[in-house]
């Protein structure tokens, strides 16, 4: 059976690559801990603050 897995306005995701008009993005659910990937359009985002290390450019 596939889990059937949405995220909803005010959810926080990682943006890890944009493709054309989507991004591909990671969910973590607090509750259990499991990680999601997949793809949103780029318009349902609120690109917030960034992680991981400082790039040199």
């Amino acid at each position: 059976m596939t889990k059937r897995i949405f995220i909803i306005p005010g959810d926080g995701v990682t943006v890890y690559k944009p493709y054309k008009n989507w991004c591909q993005v990671m969910y973590i659910n607090r509750k259990t801990d499991e990680d999601f990937e997949g793809w949103i359009e780029g318009r349902r985002l609120r690109l917030g603050g960034t992680t991981g290390a400082e790039s040199d450019q």
